[in-house]
């Protein structure tokens, strides 16, 4: 399902914003390779010139329409967030509103992680609350290392935000592709969609995160009876 943008009316002054609809259109049921300008053009009613006055290549196009996936994510997120009282808590009701917009808008997500983003795409693309919604992560993470009584670094707290997101995307990429069935076996994962199938991935979110913070009382522990050589090691 597309999240439409607010100008989604079309007129004269909407070309830009039509032209992100209707190649994220075609996407919801085609490869990218078959989105064109001109194709483009011709599905909104306007001359391929025209197309070229707002996006003078397809990567232009491609940078736009990420652009769009990643504000709706943010307005997803902002909307769907609520604040809770353990950061445990608000780790993993980040990491439910990532699993569920990808399963919401399975388009907008793949689009997101479709091609490289260029450098400095989040700061020119006007993208900050993005990196916001990361630093949430990273704000509820370094809670839950002061709640264990864990010592941490920046750069410590950088590496446990990314080890927490590259657990999550990868289980959301294994829900969204199907592969949970042959990775679980078939006979463990209801249909794809279904309620069950949902409190399947929620129950592996809250073991993936059960694990991250039993390794910190581990540390904990290690530290407290003085035992810092497994904690380089």
């Amino acid at each position: 399902m597309l999240i439409k943008s607010k100008d989604s009316g079309y007129h004269h002054g909407n070309v830009k914003n039509e032209l992100i609809n209707a190649a994220l259109e075609i996407m919801e049921n085609e490869d990218l390779e078959k989105v064109s300008l001109r194709r483009l053009a011709r599905m909104i009613g306007v001359t391929p010139a025209a197309v070229y006055n707002h996006f003078a290549s397809k990567d232009v196009l491609m940078e736009g329409i990420k652009t769009r996936a990643f504000e709706e994510y943010v307005t997803f997120f902002d909307v769907n967030f609520k604040s809770q009282p353990e950061p445990e808590q608000n780790i993993f009701a980040i990491c439910k509103i990532y699993f569920d917009f990808s399963r919401l808008h399975p388009t907008l997500f793949d689009v997101m992680y479709k091609q490289r983003a260029p450098r400095g795409f989040f700061e020119t693309r006007r993208l900050p609350a993005y990196r916001n919604s990361r630093g949430l992560l990273s704000h509820s993470l370094a809670d839950v290392y002061n709640k264990y009584q864990t010592p941490f670094t920046e750069e410590s707290l950088s590496n446990g935000v990314l080890l927490i997101w590259a657990q999550l995307h990868g289980l959301v990429v294994l829900h969204e592709s199907g592969s949970l069935a042959l990775m679980l076996g078939e006979e463990n994962v209801p249909e794809k969609g279904s309620p069950e199938e949902y409190t399947i991935v929620e129950n592996l979110i809250t073991q993936m995160t059960e694990d991250f913070y039993r390794t910190l009382r581990n540390w904990r522990t290690a530290i407290q009876q003085g035992d810092t050589h497994n904690l380089t090691n």
